[in-house]
């Protein structure tokens, strides 16, 4: 059964696969907090290659999108996988095949972005979910990437708006541009200390939701 990561640490679950010893492969992954939440995921078919080297790819790619995104800077970042002999080339660098350097500098060049990146070996069991994305890569002919909380920054942003519309029309109001009297300098001020307070708050929130 998966296991959450500690708080204040995100996990990524990767598999990579190939049909046959070295087919057409894809590769998977899926990136969940403490909570349990769904934070991104994507599914990427990546040619010919052998089920090892695949799962290798995986990784890399998850490092990647991570460090392409600036919310994810500073984390404490976990990567599962159920290939003892990839994870055994993460975690002992003498061991690491040399052909594919390329791939392990990648890493290397990517980890000052990160407050830590650890690397542990899972059963398939536990691994279901990122399992099913790299299925279904084999199935596409582009990348399939996804960053689940921009659902959580648009409610946040709309929020941000009404706010500033209130604002706004509260100038427009004081300056005379409409024939209401009854609005004050005070609703002005107010509007304006209102949206600064509802932006801090949706800022929080979408924080602690990636967190």
């Amino acid at each position: 059964m998966w296991s959450p990561p500690m708080i204040n640490s995100l996990k990524w679950n990767m598999d990579g696969s190939s049909i046959g010893k070295s087919g057409p492969s894809r590769i998977g992954g899926v990136l969940r907090n403490h909570h349990g939440h769904l934070l991104g995921m994507f599914s990427i078919p990546v040619g010919i290659l052998d089920s090892n080297i695949a799962e290798l790819r995986a990784i890399v790619k998850a490092i990647e999108l991570s460090a392409s995104n600036c919310l994810l800077h500073h984390q404490h970042l976990i990567i599962e996988s159920d290939y003892v002999n990839v994870i055994s080339w993460m975690n002992k660098p003498h061991s690491r095949p040399w052909k594919h350097h390329n791939l392990f500098s990648s890493v290397n060049r990517l980890k000052p972005y990160f407050g830590s990146i650890t690397f542990s070996h899972i059963f398939r069991e536990s691994n279901c979910m990122a399992d099913c994305m790299a299925k279904q890569g084999v199935r596409r002919s582009s990348e399939f990437v996804a960053w689940l909380w921009l659902h959580h920054f648009s409610v946040a942003l709309l929020l941000c708006l009404l706010p500033l519309c209130l604002w706004v029309i509260s100038v427009m109001f004081c300056r005379g541009m409409f024939s209401f009297e009854l609005i004050r300098m005070d609703i002005l001020w107010f509007s304006l200390l209102l949206f600064i307070l509802v932006c801090a708050l949706s800022y929080i929130w979408l924080f602690a939701i990636v967190r």
